[in-house]
């Protein structure tokens, strides 16, 4: 009679494994996240997120793996890489400052993959719907320049008020500068 019940007691004991997690641990997810760079000047700002990722649990290596290809000023460069991140299925781009924002944008436009922008100019720009609801898969953090630059001129201004001419080099194909 053992020898006929031998066969069930085995699955049994696999079952009952299986169920109490004996049975092996399973493997922990890890995030892919396509970092999608403006300016090499504005790099701190990657440092600083992934400081903030590490405080939040995510370990480099270990559950999440950041991709940041090098497209830094060229807006076809920029978007070519943010399609690349859809193709590949990235859990997150994380884009700055506006331009490639918007390349990270347009590139998940009809996807769930969510984007995170720092230094992003949304005052005319169509990054977002609005400061206080952004749209779609869209968050971040938007940059002041236009608000502050008056009131830099202003205090450069009071602190040389002999200055009669000022060079400002601007590119006037940037979405924040009005033409």
């Amino acid at each position: 009679r053992i020898r006929t019940m031998w066969p069930l007691l085995v699955g049994v004991l696999i079952l009952s494994l299986l169920l109490s997690g004996c049975g092996g641990a399973q493997t922990p997810k890890v995030y892919r996240v396509g970092i999608l760079s403006g300016s090499d000047a504005m790099a701190p700002i990657v440092d600083g997120f992934k400081a903030k990722m590490t405080e939040l649990g995510y370990v480099e290596g270990k559950n999440i793996v950041y991709d940041s290809p090098k497209a830094t000023g060229d807006k076809a460069g920029q978007l070519s890489i943010a399609q690349k991140f859809v193709q590949d299925k990235v859990d997150l781009i994380f884009a700055y400052p506006t331009v490639p924002a918007l390349e990270g944008k347009a590139a998940t436009q009809g996807t769930t993959i969510p984007v995170v922008f720092a230094n992003g100019g949304v005052d005319g720009t169509g990054l977002v719907n609005s400061v206080r609801e952004p749209g779609g898969n869209l968050t971040g953090v938007r940059s002041l320049s236009g608000e502050v630059v008056g009131k830099r001129l202003e205090f450069l201004l009071q602190l040389a008020p002999q200055v009669k001419r000022l060079y400002i080099p601007y590119d006037v194909n940037y979405p924040l500068n009005p033409v």
